[in-house]
């Protein structure tokens, strides 16, 4: 039947079905070797494949972290509503499945009464009629097959968008832990200062009483004092707002949490040399374009096949029980089928398939983007990482130089040979050599943390550089 039927439509309907257009040509995407195979125009196989969640930050070593980790992959608002859009797309495609399946149900009606006969005799009658009816829709063109697959890789995309949630809330979360590990490096060195400056304002204050030094050195060593312990606050509430960030984010409320670990002792793996040419197919992004993609091609051979006729089988089966027929229950059946052929539907047909085609472009266009985007993020990082790296280890020898040239000109102040102003001069270059140090370091931890995310969770099986 489905061979006739075939024949029949080709011969009739040929001049009246769209031909399949191809992906635009100027989407197509062809990376560089090393970095991402590009998915097949069949999407047989898509060129993606996510890999295994990684645990890339129990790398940092920091117990702390990961149970903050832990929280936030269990707790989270964002993680939470992309594993219940996945079970919606779970439902979906069952639901689309289900069309495939022949539709069964079971019934019966029944009725009693009395009635007058025509000699004027009274009758009572009762009357049952239990029927099973069965219908299936034979998919001879695959209209509700492709719209199924369709959906398979809707699912597919929903579950890849998952992954991408939960590797930007983990990125989030060591993101704040580190921030708030600088911040916390911060307060140490302000209150290192302060107690500097107090020993300074001290030693002021005892020669501006003896008569040794003039009021000004005195005024210069209390401006610096207040200056220092002026910025003691600010440190304070932003540390502050990065615990309550960062306890939304492992979904609490805000509260002060505990103290994070030395920045020094945050350490991941140096970057590899170079990356195996499948990295970037660890991205959930780009897995869930490509899916995506393969979803949009589904659908539109899906809307092309609404133009070819559709074929409806039918079946009932019942018994007829009734006490006015003295015979023996009646077994009743039906069989049918009926074929429909679209003729005129006013262009909603053509136009759908208009839609359909549209939107798969728009993916084709969505997957390029992924790549050019994934591409480009790496590309970042891998610069970014080594010029912070640079950029930190001349940081190290400008603040190894002004330390000693403040331990000289401590030595010439106390000797008489340089004024107080010139001591403040070398405390403050170093004092601010040291906030963008831990900045710096900070940045470079950061920079390894973003490379990781733009990896689709970082790297395994490389060789590392010393």
């Amino acid at each position: 039947m489905r061979r006739v039927l075939a024949a029949v439509a080709a011969v009739s309907l040929s001049a009246c079905v769209p031909k399949l257009p191809p992906q635009p040509a100027d989407a197509a995407l062809n990376p560089p070797a090393q970095w991402l195979q590009a998915a097949s125009n069949s999407h047989a196989d898509l060129g993606v494949t996510l890999a295994e969640p990684q645990v890339w930050w129990a790398q940092l070593g920091d117990a702390q972290l990961n149970q903050y980790l832990e929280l936030a992959l269990r707790y989270n608002s964002d993680v939470n509503i992309a594993a219940a859009r996945v079970q919606a797309a779970l439902a979906q495609e069952a639901i689309n499945r289900s069309v495939l399946m022949p539709s069964l149900s079971v019934g019966g009606s029944g009725s009693t009464g009395r009635s007058v006969n025509a000699f004027g005799v009274p009758t009572e009658s009762a009357s049952a009629q239990p029927v099973f009816q069965a219908s299936y829709e034979v998919d001879v063109f695959g209209k509700n097959r492709h719209a199924w697959q369709a959906k398979k890789w809707q699912t597919a995309a929903a579950e890849a968008q998952q992954g991408a949630t939960r590797l930007s809330v983990s990125t989030a979360v060591v993101r704040l832990y580190v921030q708030l590990a600088a911040l916390q490096a911060q307060k140490q060195l302000l209150q290192n200062t302060l107690h500097a400056r107090a020993q300074a304002l001290k030693i002021a204050q005892d020669k501006a009483r003896v008569g040794y030094s003039s009021q000004l050195e005195l005024n210069q060593a209390q401006a610096e004092y207040a200056a220092t312990q002026q910025q003691i606050p600010v440190n304070q509430k932003a540390i502050a707002q990065s615990q309550h960030a960062l306890s939304t984010l492992i979904g609490t409320v805000p509260q002060a949490l505990p103290t994070a670990t030395s920045l020094q002792a945050l350490r991941l793996p140096a970057v590899p040399v170079s990356m195996p040419a499948t990295v970037l197919n660890q991205r959930p992004d780009i897995a869930a374009a490509a899916y995506a993609l393969a979803a949009t091609d589904e659908q539109l051979k899906s809307s092309r096949a609404q133009f070819l006729p559709t074929l409806q089988l039918s079946a009932n089966s019942g018994v007829l029980l009734s006490s006015a027929l003295h015979i023996d229950p009646v077994s009743i059946w039906s069989l049918g089928g009926s074929v429909l052929a679209p003729l005129f539907q006013g262009g909603r047909l053509t136009a759908q398939f208009e839609q359909a085609t549209s939107a798969r472009d728009e993916a084709a266009w969505q997957y390029r983007a992924s790549v050019l985007k994934a591409l480009q993020e790496v590309e970042d990082q891998l610069v970014a990482e080594q010029a912070l790296r640079a950029q930190l280890a001349a940081l190290h020898e400008q603040v190894r130089a002004v330390s000693s040239a403040l331990q000289h000109a401590n030595n010439r102040y106390h000797a008489g040979y340089a004024p107080y102003l010139e001591v403040l001069d070398a405390q403050r270059a170093l004092y601010q050599l040291q906030v963008q140090e831990i900045q710096v370091n900070s940045e470079v931890l950061l920079s390894q943390v973003a490379l990781y995310q733009a990896l689709g969770g970082g790297w395994t099986g490389s060789k590392n550089v010393n």
